[in-house]
């Protein structure tokens, strides 16, 4: 198991601020470790992208159906957290290249986000 630090404990800004890029397509398992401390913002948000080529990135998705009319709607979706707190989030493995993106959700002090992926590669 290889573990990265892809974003030290460091001050979180309203603006997505993309940690650095991952080659994961030797990984059989991935986690992403993350350290929140949440100060006086109201939280964080944390965007998972993925990519084959390591140029073009698309962003995780959830869906929502209408029953009403049998569509299906996807949204980006984003990883949420608000209070402090340190979890593993499972991440996706059908890619060669991981970004990962924090932001705060409102300006604020203390408020800071660790990083560190878990890889294991066979």
């Amino acid at each position: 198991m290889r573990f990265e630090e892809i974003r030290v404990a460091a001050a979180l800004t309203t603006s997505f601020v993309a940690a650095t890029v991952i080659y994961v397509a030797d990984a059989t398992q991935l986690s992403l470790e993350t350290y929140f401390t949440k100060g006086s913002s109201d939280g964080c948000e944390i965007k998972v992208e993925t990519s084959t080529d390591g140029i073009n990135y698309v962003q995780k998705a959830i869906a929502t159906e209408s029953a009403a009319s049998g569509r299906r709607q996807y949204d980006a979706c984003v990883e949420y957290m608000d209070t402090a707190q340190n979890i593993e989030i499972e991440m996706p493995m059908a890619c060669a290249y991981i970004k990962i993106s924090a932001q705060a959700l409102t300006t604020g002090t203390g408020t800071s986000l660790k990083l560190v992926l878990r890889k294991r590669v066979n």
